[in-house]
């Protein structure tokens, strides 16, 4: 069974998928910023410590 024929009522669902898709990228993107950032922070404070100690 296809739903090539489908009613009218389900034409506003043919988007979901792609927003899905779009979301789930955008909040990939943001996993991987927010990880790069807080990977930055914690190598700068790894840093600061080793200078503090050598101080």
């Amino acid at each position: 069974m296809t739903f090539r024929h489908a009613p009218a009522t389900f034409m506003p669902q043919s988007h979901a998928p792609t927003l899905i898709r779009r979301a789930r990228r955008l909040k990939a993107c943001v996993e991987v910023g927010f990880a790069v950032a807080l990977g930055c922070a914690s190598l700068w404070g790894i840093v600061e410590a080793v200078g503090w100690v050598l101080s």
